[in-house]
C-alpha cells in the first residue's frame, strides 16, 4: 500500500484505482436501480441476515444482548462463543429440515425448487432459551441417528 502513495500524494495507480472503485459502484447503484430482480435478491439476503442477528440477541439475552466485556479478548471471546452457538442451531437445523424433504419426498409429495429455495435453517421457535433442559439421548441418538421427525397434526402445524 505505501506504493500507492508517495508522501502525502497518492500516485498515479491509485488514482486510477480509486477511479476503477467509483464506476464499479456507480454501476452497482445503476444495476440496483433498474434490475427489480437483482433488487428482491438483495432485499432476500438483507433479510437472511437481519433473522441471524435476531437470531443471536435471541441467544444473548442476558445484559439485554449487549456485549459488556471491557477488553478486547473478553469481546473477542463472547462473539465466538455466540459464532459458535449459532452454527451449532443452523447445523442442527439444517439437519432436521434435510430428513424432513426426504421424509415429505418419501410420501410421493412433489418439492418444488422454488419452495426449497425459500427454506432457511435460521429458525429457534423450537428452541427453549430458558427454563429446564433435559440431556438423557434416546438410543437412537446416542447411537448416531436421529430423533423422530415430529408430525404435525394440521395443515398449519409447521
Amino acid at each position: 500500500m505505501r506504493t500507492l502513495q508517495v508522501k502525502d500524494r497518492p500516485t498515479t495507480l491509485a488514482k486510477a484505482l480509486s477511479e476503477l472503485g467509483r464506476i464499479i459502484k456507480t454501476l452497482h447503484v445503476l444495476r440496483t436501480i433498474d434490475d427489480p430482480a437483482f433488487r428482491r435478491r438483495t432485499l432476500v439476503q438483507l433479510n437472511r441476515q437481519e433473522l441471524r442477528h435476531r437470531l443471536g440477541r435471541r441467544v444473548h439475552h442476558g445484559d439485554r444482548g449487549e456485549i459488556r466485556t471491557p477488553l478486547r479478548q473478553g469481546q473477542e471471546e463472547q462473539l465466538g462463543v455466540l459464532g459458535l452457538a449459532l452454527n451449532a442451531i443452523v447445523h442442527w437445523n439444517a439437519v432436521y429440515m434435510q430428513e424432513a424433504l426426504r421424509d415429505i419426498e418419501s410420501t410421493g409429495m412433489a418439492l418444488l425448487a422454488a419452495d426449497i429455495a425459500r427454506l432457511s435453517p435460521i429458525a429457534w421457535r423450537h428452541i427453549n432459551f430458558l427454563g429446564r433442559y433435559e440431556f438423557l439421548l434416546p438410543d437412537a441418538v446416542a447411537n448416531g441417528g436421529l430423533r423422530a421427525l415430529r408430525q404435525p397434526t394440521s395443515e398449519w402445524d409447521f
